[in-house]
């Protein structure tokens, strides 16, 4: 059993330096200001992950903004304004 958690725990670490190298990639092309997508994710969602996905393969900019599930940010009305519906991801065109 405890391999099975050691393959997780690297699968994890990862991701998570796939994930920051490609935030920082991102980073810089918003700051020559290539970005045309802002995706409002939840770090943890399923669906964040597939659109995040999905746009990586294309190589289509986009910056993100975190929406945090657990203070239920989700709810606000800054956020209802952009999703009425308060689910996440949510990819709006700038």
């Amino acid at each position: 059993m405890p391999s099975c958690s050691l393959f997780a725990l690297i699968g994890r670490i990862r991701y998570a330096l796939q994930t920051s190298e490609r935030q920082r990639e991102r980073q810089r092309e918003c700051q020559q200001g290539k970005t045309m997508l802002k995706l409002y994710q939840a770090g943890n969602s399923i669906c964040t992950q597939k659109v995040q996905i999905t746009l990586d393969e294309k190589g289509l900019p986009y910056d993100t903004q975190n929406i945090n599930l657990f203070t239920h940010e989700q709810y606000s009305p800054e956020y209802l304004k952009i999703n009425p519906k308060g689910v996440v991801p949510s990819p709006i065109d700038v």
